[in-house]
């Protein structure tokens, strides 16, 4: 959460583990391919075992919450989606690519990757998105079009120049209840970022002060 910027808009926060757990993955599986099924085909045997695994073989962990998040963009009435995951180091992140991919597959994606203050970034010009990747997190960013400057914005997440949880106590208030899905919204500056509301119903900004809005499930 340390590395969500402070003038974000809206978070979406999912705790994957706790949500697997609850939904009962594996008994799912069995009711839907069948008990005798899973028994004689070693194919589905722990079907939802190795499921649940698979992101801990990309180099993910699941058991910390990811989050999708939506940043205001250079222009009025534009704005970045993105979403940090978890991982368990900067080298299993690079293992997984190999183990997605291939190998072979995966080098060509792998030289591009570029060293970057403690994090290794993939930023092409002309692309609509950027990801980075620290020992801590894997962060994507991206918005419809190109956007010139997510270089410079990945980096100020990485870098952690403005922090959500510091900046906002709700958030961190939010962030403390116990949920599996959650979402924040900071409304002032999503009605802000909304191309064609009037400023009548926006009224002075500064009385809007810091309305938010917080759903956990």
């Amino acid at each position: 959460a340390r590395y969500l910027p402070a003038n974000t808009l809206a978070v979406f926060t999912l705790h994957v583990d706790d949500l697997a757990e609850k939904a009962g993955l594996e008994k799912i599986l069995r009711e839907q391919f069948g008990g005798e099924l899973a028994q004689d085909n070693p194919f589905f045997q722990n079907l939802g075992n190795r499921i649940t695994k698979m992101p801990r073989k990309l180099g993910l962990r699941t058991d910390q919450p990811l989050f999708v998040f939506a940043l205001p963009g250079d222009q009025s009435g534009q704005s970045l989606g993105g979403f940090i995951l978890p991982v368990q180091s900067q080298r299993a992140v690079e293992r997984g690519i190999k183990e997605a991919l291939g190998t072979m597959a995966a080098a060509p994606l792998l030289s591009k990757l570029k060293k970057v203050d403690g994090y290794r970034a993939f930023t092409e010009e002309g692309l609509p998105f950027a990801v980075g990747f620290n020992d801590d997190v894997l962060v994507m960013i991206g918005s419809e079009e190109s956007t010139p400057n997510l270089a410079n914005r990945l980096r100020a997440i990485f870098r952690k120049e403005t922090s959500l949880p510091k900046g906002r106590a709700d958030f961190g208030r939010h962030l403390e209840r116990k949920f599996d899905a959650g979402l924040w919204m900071n409304l002032p500056e999503i009605l802000r970022h909304i191309e064609g509301v009037p400023a009548k119903f926006l009224g002075d900004p500064s009385h809007l002060g810091n309305l938010t809005s917080s759903l956990e499930i």
